[in-house]
């Protein structure tokens, strides 16, 4: 069996929600190649779009088992303890792929994210500062800095961040002379712990920092809170 043909299928079949059938796919290949890392990692997405989660981490640590140094997969085993509410858990497995890529700056955003929704805002915030020196020119990192800074209170400093990655985006500041924009959009604690699934991708956005990388985490994120197709 040519098990990269059978692959492409079943990704295929996952773009069209057909995950039942993908995951049959993925299981010959498992059983010819009990192993195989890309088989066992789309079947783990597949079932977590199934609502399937717990055996999506089943698969995920077995994966993590093989190959306990892959940044990647114990980054997005941190994603699915936060989609099961075990925020701890989440924090130790991005803090582990932090540690086995201290200068990727997208490690720092996505633990600053769960902290952030913890409440931990001094934590986050501290993690968004090292994403900034690792990258000074991302915009996005610095509207991040300036969110937290104005739940903080900090005004001043959160309008500083603001201008600064405005600068940064390339923002027509002359624009807002007549139509001023309001310095950042308002989440307070309430409205974290209240939010709706298809609101928890619109505030993952903030956290994608690594220009490389941050499609494959959008993508992650919204595969568990896109309702599924029946």
């Amino acid at each position: 069996m040519n098990f990269e043909i059978e692959l492409q299928k079943g990704i295929s079949l996952c773009r069209e929600n057909r995950f039942e059938e993908a995951i049959v796919l993925f299981d010959k290949i498992i059983e010819t190649t009990p192993n195989q890392p890309n088989a066992l990692y789309n079947k783990a997405k597949a079932l977590a779009k199934l609502e399937k989660q717990d055996e999506s981490l089943s698969l995920f640590n077995k994966l993590i088992t093989i190959h306990p140094s892959d940044a990647h997969f114990i980054s997005e085993r941190g994603i699915l303890h936060f989609v099961m509410g075990q925020n701890e858990n989440a924090i130790q497995d991005l803090t582990y792929a932090l540690n086995l890529e201290p200068n990727n700056p997208y490690r720092y955003s996505s633990r600053a994210f769960i902290l952030e929704q913890k409440g931990d805002l001094e934590s986050a915030l501290s993690d968004y500062n090292h994403a900034l020196k690792i990258d000074p020119n991302d915009a996005i990192i610095l509207n991040n800095i300036g969110l937290i800074e104005e739940k903080l209170g900090h005004i001043e400093k959160s309008k500083n961040s603001f201008e600064r990655a405005d600068q940064l985006a390339g923002v027509n500041m002359d624009s807002f002379k007549n139509n001023p924009k309001p310095s950042a959009p308002v989440i307070t604690g309430q409205e974290i712990v209240d939010q709706k699934q298809d609101n928890y991708l619109s505030i993952a956005k903030n956290i994608l920092m690594d220009k490389n990388t941050r499609k494959e985490f959008m993508k992650f994120v919204f595969d568990f809170f896109t309702p599924k197709k029946k």
